[in-house]
């Protein structure tokens, strides 16, 4: 590898009808010399039953069956008694969000990043499991 990468994706959704919300992220990064490490974690809150889970993991490597994009994130994070597994995938959506201007900035020799998407009205189809290790 010539460079340093350092790669970070994140889902942050919250539900209209409650107040909950879930934010997730995969983080890579992979240093010049040394080794590679990743962290994932994940944040779930629920004002109306006032619980927060937040596990974190912090590893040497993605584990092979995580991934993170803008159709799919799936992974798994563990922090003591604390443990949270997903798998989303996202469909609908609107048009990628831009946010530096002038535009000319995206043509602009600057570090590459992913666009992100809008998803206020997509379909996120989910399967979660959340522990907090209190017998819930």
């Amino acid at each position: 590898m010539s460079g340093a990468e350092y790669e970070s994706w994140f889902v942050s959704a919250r539900d209209p009808a409650s107040p909950r919300a879930l934010w997730i992220r995969h983080t890579r990064h992979r240093p010049r010399q040394g080794p590679e490490s990743a962290a994932l974690w994940c944040t779930v809150l629920d004002r109306g039953a006032g619980q927060r889970l937040v596990p974190k993991q912090v590893l040497g490597a993605l584990p092979p069956d995580a991934a993170a994009g803008p159709r799919q994130f799936r992974g798994g994070a563990s922090m003591g008694q604390r443990a949270a597994r997903w798998d989303l995938r996202v469909s609908g959506g609107q048009e990628a969000l831009r946010p530096l201007r002038p535009a000319a900035l995206y043509r602009a020799p600057l570090p590459q990043h992913r666009q992100a998407r809008r998803t206020d009205r997509a379909l996120v189809r989910r399967s979660r499991r959340c522990s907090s290790g209190a017998g819930r």
